[in-house]
């Protein structure tokens, strides 16, 4: 049986990188959560349309404390 594979994708204004990004994970995997620490681009509507497509993406905002704290 295949495992699932869950895709953590930080980032904050990578607007002009977001969309290449999420499509390069999308067929390996089940779950791409894309944690943005305070984008003031385009990042956030670009994932957002992205996430009609395809309803596994979720999209998560923290402030960025550290490296350590926002992935965990």
């Amino acid at each position: 049986m295949r495992q699932k594979l869950s895709v953590l994708i930080p980032c904050k204004d990578e607007g002009h990188n977001i969309r290449a990004c999420i499509d390069s994970v999308r067929d390996s995997a089940a779950e791409i959560l894309l944690a943005d620490s305070g984008s003031t681009d385009e990042t956030l509507d670009i994932a957002a349309d992205l996430t009609n497509s395809k309803p596994e993406i979720r999209i998560v905002q923290r402030e960025n404390i550290n490296p350590s704290n926002f992935k965990n």
